[in-house]
């Protein structure tokens, strides 16, 4: 029997923690370039779940922002080491979902694998992983609405 999900989070430096009260499902590459700039990487690997199920225990050391016109998800960053924390975006009245870098997970062997690639229009480099490919804007929001929502409705 698997040990149980510990949901313990922190971003790199240690000073920014956080916690899950549930392990994720739903986890996704993202090659927009607002996730290139923030993370400093070709993509971000985030998973998503529900903001409910997010306790941010040291709330006065990240600053969250928008990098885009509403609806836009706000990223909170670590004001020591600027890395991405936790990001929240409402998708509806009373429904918010956060996501997460995995790196900040410290649970890395509970996490899903990667089920896409998402904006790859807009990719740094080529990736051949075998796992789908969406791009534009459009595509790129269908498809991760659609893993999001799967995840919601438990299919």
């Amino acid at each position: 029997m698997p040990f149980p999900f510990t949901g313990q989070c922190t971003c790199p430096c240690g000073t920014s923690k956080f916690s899950l009260s549930k392990r994720p499902t739903r986890r996704f590459l993202c090659h927009c370039t607002i996730c290139q700039k923030i993370y400093q990487k070709p993509h971000s690997d985030v998973a998503v779940l529900s903001a409910t199920r997010v306790s941010v225990e040291t709330p006065n050391t990240i600053e969250f922002g928008k990098y885009k016109e509403e609806p836009a998800l706000d990223r909170g960053l670590c004001k020591e080491c600027g890395n991405p924390v936790v990001g929240f975006l409402p998708v509806m009245p009373f429904v918010r979902l956060a996501f997460v870098p995995c790196a900040n997970i410290l649970d890395q062997d509970r996490l899903p694998e990667p089920a896409m690639h998402i904006y790859y229009d807009t990719r740094v480099a080529d990736v051949d992983d075998g796992i789908p490919k969406y791009e534009g804007n459009k595509q790129s929001q269908r498809k991760a609405t659609g893993l999001v929502l799967a995840g919601f409705l438990g299919l």
